[in-house]
């Protein structure tokens, strides 16, 4: 076979095409396909728990596929596991309000819902109608509807 040579610096040389990728911006992994997949179960389990976005009340359903959530890997879902002592979790409000900051601090609504209503009835922590009001008003900041009637109420109630 005859070998062929490209000068570098030739039309045909593209060796400056690769540079090199930082971890970062490597694509996403199946993991994170897998948790975005957990993140949605998540919200069809919240939604026919509390009866959001038009869904019919279903606890049992709803319970079911939050755990499932759960055991995919969703934060979120733990922590509400760890607050009604679903997925044969032992009820554990300080460590449910961590998972929900935790979850929070990674943007998902639902969690910060949680952590204003944990803050208004003092769930794992002491009773705060200033953080339960800032928690809140940042759910429904996206639109949350839950959030928004609970951040009602507060408002209601004199809060």
């Amino acid at each position: 076979t005859r070998e062929t040579r490209i000068e570098r610096g030739s039309m045909y040389d593209n060796s400056q095409a690769l540079v090199p990728v930082k971890p970062q911006e490597l694509p996403r992994t199946s993991a994170a396909l897998q948790s975005k997949k957990a993140d949605r179960k998540f919200q069809q389990g919240w939604d026919l728990v509390m009866g959001d976005h038009f869904k019919i009340i279903n606890r049992k359903l709803g319970e079911e596929l939050i755990v499932e959530s759960m055991l995919d890997g969703c934060l979120v879902a733990r922590g509400f596991c760890l607050f009604r002592g679903w997925g044969n979790m032992r009820q554990d409000l300080a460590a449910a309000l961590g998972l929900f900051t935790v979850s929070g601090n990674q943007g998902n609504v639902n969690a910060m819902a949680m952590k204003g209503y944990f803050y208004r009835n003092g769930y794992g922590t002491e009773e705060s109608d200033t953080e339960a009001i800032y928690y809140l008003k940042s759910a429904v900041s996206s639109k949350h509807s839950w959030a928004m009637s609970l951040l009602a109420y507060c408002y209601q109630e004199g809060e």
